[in-house]
């Protein structure tokens, strides 16, 4: 063997680890790695690194030049101290005081949640960071001090949101990868690190090139993890599967995070923080393949797993306003899919909790108001009452104004302010909140690629928009682009989508409406066909199913009037029963408008036995509209648009003998205002008073509350 092999041979076991008491040894027992010769070796593969632009080894060689020129220089005996156990002890002795002040302040951030003690670590980490003496260290220190500095830097930007700060922690985690050798084991937290911080960067900038960088390095985590399941390397490759499943629409991303953080927990060896972690990402992961494939026993599993981790959740950790954020989402989409109040309720209260607790310079404070804004729409959807659209709206314009413009989740939350301003001027005749829910549906469209899962959705979005416009200006144009909308939609979804269901609907309402103006058989006939697919079989537990019910059963309606089939009427008959009875216990608004149309058919046939049966679904589902409303010029709103209803239904209750119905009917909407007047104003508190007096007390304050409130509303509206 040569002598220039031999030095080669030496040289590469150096460079194959970062123990520094190995050096130390190496050192000791083969002095010529401190000479002219190695120096040269080095000397040239630098230039060869650098001349193939391979930045990470000449960064590593590198720092190992200037450390074995400084042993040549000051001497092992200076730079190997035998009596103590610190890497590069003379370097450390330079920097300990500012790491522990480093250490302490960060301590105090998660002790107490102060964004300006973690401010304050990082600026001590910067300034470590960049210490001269770190310029020729052991490259082991080096690589802890950037890796310390640029974790530190990445809980800097999810507190306070600096895209300053993420881009140094980027670079940071870069240079700590790359001063590490594969055959440590410190590599893969590191490569971790790394591969987290470039998520983020992603998210900010929707830059595809930047996941896959991501994606990379945590994969390469999960390869280097020393023993197996690698839990904290599968968590966070979990997160990064995620969002190339929300990028591309692939469920197999999901089905390998949903594998691995389950295989993570397995582990005796997770401590409760990493546990809590892995909890939180199964759980998001799953409610993700719930959206993929529909399999309600993924979303079961979700709202249990998200349970445990917001239970194992810290009240005071900064992570929990996205613990309870993710378990409000799992159980809103429970509510979505089966109806259940109580999951609706939680959902509230997990999104108000998360935005009571998010700082409000937090780059997460967007989505926590965007959270719970989507809670108040759902409860607008389901219970009609009006304050909840104004809340919801207010959120999540707050939101979408906030938000960085090219943060991925930009165009999801101006596609929820645009379903929210769509609503409002659909019962306001507002033209200005329908022109700004289009224009926010085509800047979300125009960032979103087409194999999004999110793709399909907000062009059906756009598509119900365009279909509003003609609804409220005629235009057949803006039905035609609906049209091709809602049926581009369709096309691009995945066959087992979620939402498959709401597609068939979407389009089906949509033809039936050009059948109104064109009269074409064939239109209507591709309208009933869709709708039928959209509503058979019956979903068990699906809130909207009575939508598509009712949408039905005003296609088949047509059909009759065209054909006079006995077996479109009976069909379209049971559609609309089976519609407005489920729609009762669900959404009470739309039921309102779907029972009021099933009657005035009936009567307009003369079937009166139905359209009797249907006006009574309806005034009930406005009492129940009425009932929930908390100011009383919101009661009377809706009873102005009831006021026709009553008439209406008295006609049928008189035509079929039904007297005192017909009676109560013209009578209900001042029947309802007077009963609650009393029972709120007049209540009879003597027994409360006897036995609860504080209790008895506070409800008259807020009996008061809510007078003054509706004076005050009512005093806003006749000074417009």
């Amino acid at each position: 063997m040569t002598r220039q092999a031999r030095l080669r041979g030496l040289l590469s076991d150096y460079l194959d680890h970062d123990s520094f008491v190995k050096a130390a040894e190496q050192l000791r027992t083969h002095p010529e790695l401190l000479g002219g010769e190695v120096d040269a070796i080095l000397q040239a593969d630098l230039e060869k690194a650098a001349h193939r632009r391979d930045d990470s080894t000449e960064l590593r060689l590198r720092q190992h030049l200037a450390f074995l020129r400084r042993c040549r220089r000051d001497g092992l005996d200076h730079i190997i101290q035998a009596s103590s156990s610190d890497i590069d002890p003379t370097v450390a002795a330079g920097i300990r005081a500012a790491m522990a002040s480093a250490d302490a302040a960060e301590a105090r951030f998660d002790a107490t949640g102060q964004p300006e003690a973690l401010r304050a670590a990082g600026v001590i980490w910067r300034r470590i960071a960049a210490h001269p003496d770190l310029d020729a260290a052991y490259p082991a220190l080096r690589a802890a001090v950037l890796n310390n500095t640029g974790g530190l830097l990445l809980r800097c930007t999810w507190v306070e949101g600096g895209d300053a700060d993420l881009a140094s922690a980027i670079g940071m985690l870069r240079q700590a990868v790359a001063l590490t050798p594969p055959s440590s084991q410190l590599l893969a937290g590191r490569l971790a690190n790394l591969g987290i911080a470039l998520r983020e960067s992603y998210r900010r900038s929707s830059d595809p090139s930047v996941l896959q960088d991501a994606l990379r390095m945590l994969r390469a985590a999960v390869a280097a993890a020393p023993g197996s399941p690698a839990p904290a390397a599968h968590s966070n490759l979990a997160l990064v599967l995620e969002e190339l499943y929300l990028r591309d629409g692939d469920p197999t991303h999901l089905d390998e995070a949903v594998a691995g953080c389950t295989s993570a927990l397995r582990d005796p060896a997770v401590d409760l923080q990493l546990r809590t972690d892995l909890l939180q990402q199964l759980g998001n992961t799953l409610r993700r393949r719930f959206e993929a494939r529909a399999d309600a026993g993924d979303l079961d599993r979700a709202v249990r797993v998200l349970e445990q981790a917001v239970a194992a959740t810290p009240v005071t950790s900064p992570k929990r306003h996205r613990s309870l954020v993710d378990l409000g989402i799992a159980q809103l989409d429970r509510n979505a899919r089966r109806g259940d109040p109580q999951d609706l309720a939680q959902a509230i209260e997990a999104f108000a909790a998360a935005a009571r607790t998010v700082g409000p310079a937090s780059p997460d404070r967007p989505g926590c108001l965007v959270h719970l804004g989507l809670g108040h729409y759902r409860r607008y959807e389901v219970a009609g009452t009006l304050d909840d659209l104004d809340q919801a709206i207010a959120l999540l314009d707050e939101a979408v104004r906030i938000s960085p413009s090219r943060s991925v989740d930009a165009p999801a939350w101006s596609a929820n302010l645009a379903a929210a301003l769509r609503e409002r001027a659909r019962l306001r005749n507002g033209g200005e909140d329908l022109d700004r829910a289009v224009r926010a549906l085509q800047a979300a469209l125009s960032v979103t690629p087409p194999g999004s899962p999110q793709h399909s959705a907000y062009l059906t979005n756009l598509g119900n928009c365009w279909r509003d416009r003609f609804r409220a200006g005629g235009d057949l144009n803006d039905l035609d682009a609906a049209i091709a909308l809602l049926d581009e939609a369709l096309t691009v979804a995945a066959p087992e989508a979620a939402d498959r269901r709401t597609l068939l609907a979407n389009l089906g309402a949509a033809l039936r409406d050009r059948y109104q103006l064109s009269r074409s058989a064939g239109e209507l006939e591709r309208a009933v066909a869709l709708l039928r697919e959209a509503a058979d079989p019956p979903s068990a537990g699906d809130a909207d199913q009575p939508r598509r019910l009712v949408a039905l059963a005003m296609a088949l309606a047509d059909r009759h009037d065209l054909a006079r089939a006995d077996q479109d009427r009976s069909d379209a008959l049971a559609a609309y029963a089976g519609g407005c009875t489920q729609g009762l216990h669900t959404d009470a608004e739309s039921t309102l408008e779907a029972a009021d149309r099933w009657g005035g058919w009936a009567a307009g046939h003369g079937w009166w036995d139905q359209a009797a049966t249907a006006y009574g679904v309806a005034i009930t589902a406005l009492l129940a509209v009425v009932r929930i409303q908390l100011v009383r010029a919101y009661k009377e709103s809706w009873l102005r648009r009831g006021a026709a209803l009553g008439g209406r239904a008295a006609q049928a209750f008189a035509a079929v003998g039904r007297l005192p119905d017909a009676a109560r009917g013209l009578e209900t909407g001042r029947g309802v205002l007077l009963a609650e007047t009393l029972e709120r104003d007049r209540a009879d508190l003597r027994r409360l008073d006897v036995r609860h007096g504080e209790l008895a007390a506070r409800y008259r304050q807020a009996a008061q509350r809510v007078q003054a409130l509706e004076r005050r509303s009512l005093g806003a509206e006749g000074s417009r």
